[in-house]
């Protein structure tokens, strides 16, 4: 894991918009309502997120990630 110089804020790598959803493209996407993703949030459960202020962003690999990891094999 690369480890982030946090003394200056401008090394930090963040994703850009492009790779970030927010939770009506998140709840769009998964066909759900945005009030279970919220619920999720809530009680700790769903998938990552990342809060930025009052803003909520879902970043594209890690949903993608959440949803590999509750595939289902029958």
């Amino acid at each position: 894991m690369r480890q982030e110089n946090l003394e200056n804020p401008r090394d930090v790598q963040t994703p850009d918009d492009s790779h970030c959803l927010n939770e009506h493209d998140v709840s769009m996407t998964l066909k759900i309502s945005i009030a279970l993703l919220r619920k999720w949030r809530r009680e700790g459960g769903g998938p990552p997120f990342v809060r930025l202020g009052r803003s909520v962003r879902y970043v594209k690999s890690g949903l993608k990630g959440w949803l590999q990891a509750h595939e289902v094999h029958e």
